[in-house]
């Protein structure tokens, strides 16, 4: 493929040079080479030396200073051969960041495609992201004219690698001329004029058409024109629904549509673990079908990161115009979203590569009987460092998991980490989604009302996800302490006494249990001298008490004036060494 460059005054790029062996073999080749310039992000190959005529530069090919840096010793190249790290994401973005480079009638060419079809790449042989699904639909590019529909090429790019919608160039890619295949290889060559790529005008000419007369009333140029815009398989809106409904290789018989995953992130002021957060979405061996970040008035560097990051990954990125709560920025997520399971993670958590690949599988089984709401699992416990506190922080025989008891959901609370579900779209919509006056308890009250409108839960007893509990996480907030007023009213309401089965869910649940919340969040306070929140708390307590048992009454009220004060409060709690004994269930 070279030897129509061999005795040309050519410049040649080779992105990914290791020890440069292939520099001078094309030095040698090449009979009147203009420049040769390599590029290899490896520090060590600064040490190279080449004869006149060849240049090293070491960095990020796929990085603006680098790409500056390259072009500021040839504008464009005859030749771009792309033997770097046969990553995905970097095939795709050097491809479209340097083919505007090659020169009309140059050469683009990439090596090593096998990779593309390896996990560790970022490949396999239906993952749509790949780097040969990505050079797949170039030839779809090069058949623009054909389409007959109103979308571009950039609009076809676009709909399938959004992360890249910034880097696509329509005019350059109308110069491709033709795209190449070889076992591991792809070259992808430009227009010899520089100018867009056209099968041209249908020219007809002739004085008989004896087998089809209809050929000579043509009679001169005519273009080759089709209108399929009515046309469903052409379709941009159809596309996903069409993907979503194949048949079996093996049976002949058509799947069930498969099940596909929106991720969902609400982000406030968490620069500071968001990169992890999110990589650990984008590294999931079962890749979302959708990734929507919410950022949800941030005042931090948040903002930044997830604008970088969505460039670069398929990541949908909504402002919010105004701080709202993790529960309307999840709405609003969800909303935007289109697929039938979401995942929630928080900003500050972390997933384990397996975690979508596991927790989807109980949705696969449970195909007939009782609609599953949720599947979830049990989780790490990290440290503000990310370091481990606790494995399999709820696989408790004291906790139930699942869910299967009325009394025992209202007395433990859901105990479900929002990072450690995948909900059904069609549940969590059916219950009416989030209750967005809640920031703190969203989860308990979401995975309570599913419960009670009849949808069943599954429980995958090993970890999945990590969570990072720390001094200023979203737990320990003023509106965390707002949320859990909201909520006891809320369930009060809800829970009227029930006094067929004997059940007085307020007096002898519901009640007791916010008592032990407020006094655990008492002592906990007092850890940090916060004198102030413990009075708060003590108050909070004292609301609680005309709900309980009359000795519970009696017990609380006799302790309040000492909850007053925080240091001898903290000392009666402590000195009960098992505080929720003030109150019996």
């Amino acid at each position: 493929m070279f030897a129509q460059f061999r005795d040309k005054p050519i410049a040649l790029l080779e992105i990914g040079i290791q020890n440069g062996g292939s520099l001078e073999i094309y030095s040698e080749y090449f009979t009147k080479p203009k420049i040769l310039i390599g590029c290899d992000i490896d520090p060590k190959c600064r040490l190279l030396q080449f004869a006149s005529g060849i240049e090293v530069v070491v960095g990020d090919c796929t990085a603006d200073a680098i790409r500056e840096e390259i072009t500021a010793i040839s504008l464009s190249f005859d030749i771009i051969i792309d033997d770097g790290s046969h990553v995905s994401d970097d095939v795709i973005t050097a491809f479209l960041k340097y083919f505007p480079l090659v020169e009309a009638g140059g050469i683009y060419v990439i090596e090593d495609l096998h990779t593309s079809y390896w996990q560790q790449w970022q490949g396999g042989l239906f993952y749509r992201k790949s780097s040969i699904s990505f050079l797949k639909l170039l030839v779809d590019a090069l058949h623009a004219e054909h389409w007959g529909v109103d979308e571009t090429i950039t609009d076809l790019m676009a709909a399938e690698f959004p992360e890249y919608r910034l880097l696509f160039n329509e005019s350059v890619l109308k110069q491709i001329r033709s795209i190449r295949f070889e076992n591991s290889m792809c070259i992808i060559s430009k227009t010899g004029h520089g100018g867009p790529h056209s099968l041209g005008p249908r020219i007809v000419k002739g004085l008989e058409a004896s087998v089809f007369p209809g050929s000579k009333a043509v009679d001169g140029m005519q273009p080759l024109k089709a209108d399929e815009r009515q046309n469903p398989s052409s379709s941009f809106s159809n596309r996903m629904a069409a993907a979503g409904s194949a048949a079996d290789p093996k049976t002949g018989r058509r799947r069930e549509k498969r099940l596909t995953i929106t991720a969902v992130m609400p982000v406030y002021n968490g620069e500071r673990f968001l990169r992890e957060a999110i990589n650990s979405v984008l590294e999931q061996t079962l890749l979302p079908d959708e990734f929507i970040i919410v950022d949800d008035g941030s005042t931090d560097g948040s903002r930044a990161i997830v604008e970088e990051l969505s460039r670069r990954y398929p990541i949908i990125f909504i402002v919010a115009e105004k701080n709202a709560g993790q529960s309307a920025s999840r709405n609003l997520a969800i909303g935007r979203g289109k697929s039938n399971l979401i995942a929630l993670i928080d900003q500050d958590d972390r997933w384990y590569p397996n975690h979508l690949e596991e927790l989807v599988k109980p949705f696969e089984k449970h195909r007939e009987g009782l609609p599953l709401g949720w599947s979830y699992s049990d989780f790490d416990d990290i440290d503000e460092n990310g370091l481990i506190v606790a494995r399999s922080f709820i696989d408790r025989p004291i906790l139930q998991n699942p869910k299967r008891d009325l009394l025992q959901f209202l007395a433990q609370g859901a105990v479900i980490q929002p990072s450690a579900t995948l909900i059904n779209r069609a549940a969590l919509e059916a219950v009416g989604g989030f209750d967005e006056n809640l920031s703190g308890y969203e989860d308990d009250d979401l995975f309570l009302r599913m419960f009670r409108g009849n949808y069943d839960n599954a429980y995958i007893s090993h970890s999945l996800s990590q969570w990072r509990i720390y001094d200023t996480s979203s737990g320990a907030s003023d509106r965390m302490m707002k949320s859990q007023r909201y909520y006891f009213r809320k369930l009060v309401s809800q829970f009227p006494d029930d006094r067929w089965r004997g059940h007085y869910y307020v007096r002898d649940i519901i009640a007791p249990r916010f008592v032990m919340l407020c006094a655990h969040m008492y002592l906990r306070a007092g850890r940090y001298k916060n004198d102030a929140r413990m009075r708060e708390l003590a108050w909070d307590i004292w609301a609680l008490i005309p709900h309980l048992r009359l000795r519970n009454r009696i017990k609380l009220r006799l302790a309040f004036p000492i909850l007053l004060l925080p240091r001898a409060g903290e000392l009666l709690l402590k000195a009960t060494r098992r505080y929720r004994h003030l109150i019996r269930f």
